[in-house]
């Protein structure tokens, strides 16, 4: 591959991110060395920066994520990632939002900007020919201490590095003068996990006051040459192992003895359960032969006979008004919104009178709780807890809990509870929840239709921008709460209805601009800039979707069973491009015809819900399925019949402004992902390939199915879905929170 300038220039290095950064480990790499930087550093110096909360650099941090771990390590302390190219500063920001990066050259000429109280360089100096030079320029941007980790002895250089670090060439004391207090010697062979096959050296300079005022002893001192701490306990490690094998192979040999005597218990018990059964079943049989002969008995009677007419009218009525519902409800969905919303009242009741009749059941009453807790019984046990809970979140009015798409609010409700916050799940929806109090629905997580939910104080609330029943008056009245509103979607008639529905969330987006709101939380990047421009960056911060990668790769959907008729369609082509999502108004619907039809060796599968008849506009051709709404508890068990996956949205501000869930489960399930050309979050990742027509759609599958057979790619998209994971995402979320109240005072 041909690099763009001379090696380790700022045109190499751009070269390096935009190319094949990700395909040779980096992000790996870097995370690697910044959990070795967080161990061979002493404890109390990690104690001292976060007790002091001291400002940490990270400079050099490539595309970022070895910062992001040094900012999940430290918690509370801010740390800011400095590089000087724009394009992995540009990365780095998309994927670790939660992070502070900039691009900045401290190499230059300029005079010294920002001081930081640390700096930390992890493998960077070896690149320069100068190491020493470079590090006088460097330690002048710390106020206290600069920790660096480098190659130790590399005699065999890597053809990046150009220099050598050695017992001989390592200064004591800095330029600033600062003194090495801590070294240490790490051999990296063997370590589980490795991205370095030989020996590291942990540096930690400090200032002469700075270190004074620690009062420490020296047994809080190291410095040594020979990393036998580490070979003395890889050889433990490498004894406890082969001791835990010969364990294991004895217990597995006892165990295995056991197991055969139960078997032989069990077998002399299931013949004599088979002897119980033969007798039961002859009993039963003739309880039904005596059932059938009173049965006959019963249908050559006068009165059986008399009573048919008025049994054939009623399954006739029946089945009459289930047919003309089905019709009702077409026609229903093909009013315009304003008229729709105008009815739904008249139309819930009539749908429920037409299952009672019917016999038809609604989802609620098949799912109804019978543990529901009364305001007075989750105050006296729930909330008698709360300090066991690292917060309580309240996720106010939005969707349903059980509605067929599993959206952000659920999963992030689902993610909290996992980290340990208490979370309220408010719902109004009867048709989907009917929960009657409370009612526990994940670990943590409470589904709720109790006013006296607006009680609770101190807590954090979140309102949906999508929420057109949400008033500026109540974000108003939670005054005492951090209320953040979630700004998820760009506010457009497609997505948010008629005149009536716009005009209320574009009030309530402006009363939480105006300072309705302690926080924005946007979903994109798009949405991002608008917010950050409208109320300033210090009240918003970038938490785009992610996906539950348990759910995406539990082993149960490998062997779940599509329906026969399915697979059997799919057999029938090269390959099946699958999209699970809203059939909504913003796909592009005339390219996708145009897709569709030009390429008849490629099987199209549509799964969701038909938004305002999405699925009419699909082309009707032997090589499209649309199998509406599945079940999110095996929709990747659907899923798996996909080749490529795809995101066709139309070109608009709603795919600009679109972070889409499905890309991230996507990732999750390994599969290439190709999208037009349009959508902003999904072509910040060059793993995603797109198009911007019929034809270039067409060519970006084609290199997608390419893509899909290649186990290293696949494995960089399985990396993508860890790190942008539901967990990560909340914690994002909190730390947003977080940064606000502590600015709040």
């Amino acid at each position: 591959m041909n690099r763009r300038g001379a090696v380790n220039s700022r045109e190499y290095w751009e070269s390096r991110f935009e190319e094949d950064w990700d395909q040779k480990g980096g992000p790996g790499q870097s995370r690697f060395f910044a959990r070795l930087t967080t161990e061979s550093f002493p404890a109390w110096f990690w104690e001292a920066v976060r007790k002091k909360r001291l400002a940490v650099a990270d400079w050099g941090c490539a595309e970022g994520a070895g910062t992001d771990w040094l900012a999940s390590y430290l918690s509370v302390v801010p740390i800011v990632g400095i590089d000087f190219s724009r394009k992995a500063i540009d990365i780095a920001g998309a994927r670790y939002p939660a992070v502070d990066f900039r691009c900045q050259d401290w190499l230059d000429d300029a005079p010294v900007g920002e001081l930081f109280d640390v700096v930390i360089s992890s493998n960077t100096l070896e690149h320069f020919h100068d190491p020493f030079v470079v590090l006088g320029s460097i330690s002048r941007r710390a106020k206290k201490a600069v920790a660096l980790l480098l190659p130790y002895r590399e005699i065999e250089r890597d053809e990046e590095h150009f220099y050598t670090f050695l017992p001989e060439n390592i200064p004591v004391q800095l330029d600033n003068g600062f003194l090495l207090c801590h070294a240490r010697v790490v051999d990296c062979l063997g370590r589980e996990g490795s991205e370095w096959a030989g020996e590291q050296i942990a540096l930690l300079y400090i200032d002469p006051d700075f270190f004074s005022g620690l009062d420490l002893a020296l047994k809080d001192v190291e410095l040594v040459q020979e990393d036998y701490r580490s070979r003395l306990v890889s050889l433990q490690h490498q004894k406890e192992s082969l001791e835990a094998k010969v364990s294991t192979l004895t217990e597995q040999s006892t165990a295995q003895a056991r197991d055969n005597r139960k078997l032989a218990l069990q077998l002399k018990d299931r013949e004599s359960e088979v002897e119980r059964l033969e007798a039961l079943n002859n009993e039963k049989s003739a309880s039904v032969a005596q059932l059938q002969a009173r049965l006959d008995a019963l249908e050559s009677s006068t009165i059986w006979r008399s009573t048919r007419p008025l049994r054939v009218a009623g399954t006739k009525a029946k089945s009459m008004l289930a047919g003309r519902y089905g019709v009702l409800k077409k026609l229903f969905w093909r009013l315009p919104p304003s008229v729709r919303s105008s009815l739904h009242g008249p139309r819930h009741t009539f749908v429920r009178w037409v299952r009672r009749y019917t016999g038809a059941t609604p989802i609620s009453n098949r799912s109804r709780g019978v543990n529901d807790l009364s305001w007075s019984e989750f105050s006296s046990t729930v909330l008698a807890d709360r300090a066991a809970y690292r917060g309580i979140f309240v996720q106010e009015n939005i969707i349903g809990w059980n509605v067929p798409l599993y959206q952000r609010p659920q999963q992030m409700a689902t993610a909290l509870g996992r980290l340990g916050y208490l979370v309220i799940y408010r719902t109004s929806d009867t048709s989907v929840d009917a929960v009657d109090g409370f009612r526990q629905v994940a670990e943590n997580v409470w589904l709720a239709n109790a006013r006296e939910v607006d009680s609770l104080e101190g807590v954090v609330r979140s309102v949906y921008s999508t929420a057109f029943f949400a008033a500026p008056n109540m974000l108003d009245k939670y005054r005492r709460d951090v209320v953040v509103y979630e700004y998820i979607d760009h506010i457009d008639p497609q997505i948010s209805g008629d005149d009536v529905n716009v005009k209320a969330l574009l009030n309530l987006k402006e009363f939480a601009f105006s300072g309705g709101a302690d926080l924005v939380i946007a979903s994109a990047k798009a949405l991002f800039e608008e917010a950050r421009d409208a109320v300033g960056e210090h009240r918003v911060a970038l938490v785009p979707n992610g996906v539950d990668t348990r759910h995406y790769r539990n082993q149960k959907h490998d062997n779940f069973s599509v329906p026969a008729e399915l697979q059997e369609w799919a057999g029938r082509f090269d390959a099946v491009v699958g999209y699970f999502g809203a059939l909504a108004p913003w796909l592009w619907y005339d390219e996708l015809e145009k897709l569709i039809s030009s390429n008849r060796n490629l099987g199209f599968l549509f799964i969701g819900d038909d938004y305002y008849g999405g699925a009419e506009k699909l082309p009707s051709l032997d090589n499209v399925s649309y199998i509406g709404s599945i079940d999110y508890q095996v929709l990747p068990g659907y899923a798996r019949l996909f080749d490529v996956c795809l995101i066709p949205f139309a070109p608009g501000e709603i795919a600009r402004t679109t972070s889409p869930l499905k890309l991230f489960e996507y990732f999750a399930m390994e599969k290439p992902v190709v999208s037009t050309s349009f959508m902003d979050e999904c072509v910040a990742f060059p793993e995603v390939f797109h198009g911007d027509s019929a034809e270039s759609l067409a060519e970006a599958i084609s290199s997608a199915r390419k893509a899909g057979a290649d186990p290293e790619y696949r494995a960089r998209l399985r990396r993508l879905a860890d790190e942008n994971d539901w967990d990560q995402r909340a914690k994002a979320f909190m730390r947003a929170v977080e940064k606000v109240r502590n600015a709040s005072g």
